[in-house]
């Protein structure tokens, strides 16, 4: 199980996960008087010269958290390879999706920023789509590895 390159795919994967839904910053948009910063536990609204102005909690930590657990069942469904296919592919469309919510906060706040930087969030994000594509590719070329093995017998 540890020895195939995708369980370290998945694993990498899991890693990026876990550090993002620690609530690490994801995106922050400037504006005139303070800024948005946006990370997986809320959006917040940071003035300058006056306290922090805490919106309304946006939970997408949890959506971070299953993902990172649909990837752990993904890597031990190593015995049953057309199992781990679909969950992996699963994985990648949740992927998909998280990304999604985020550009979609980032054309919401876009309307008053005036300028976006994008935070380790973000980027922890786009790596771990990566290797859980990665992780796709290598399973299914295991699967076809024993599918010509299977053959030969």
């Amino acid at each position: 199980m540890i020895q195939r390159i995708q369980t370290v795919y998945l694993l990498v994967s899991i890693i990026c996960l876990s550090i993002v839904s620690f609530g690490t910053t994801i995106f922050t948009g400037f504006i005139e008087k303070g800024k948005w910063v946006l990370t997986s536990h809320s959006i917040d609204k940071k003035m300058f010269n006056t306290e922090l102005d805490k919106l309304t909690p946006m939970p997408i930590y949890i959506m971070f958290i299953v993902l990172a657990l649909v990837c752990l069942l993904t890597i031990f469904n190593y015995k049953n390879l057309k199992r781990q296919i679909m969950i992996a592919r699963v994985t990648a469309v949740l992927y998909f999706l998280s990304i999604a919510i985020v550009i979609v906060n980032i054309y919401l706040i876009n309307s008053e920023s005036k300028s976006i930087s994008f935070g380790l969030g973000f980027y922890l994000l786009l790596i771990g789509l990566s290797t859980s594509i990665l992780a796709i590719n290598r399973i299914k070329k295991d699967y076809k590895l024993i599918d010509s093995l299977n053959r030969l017998r």
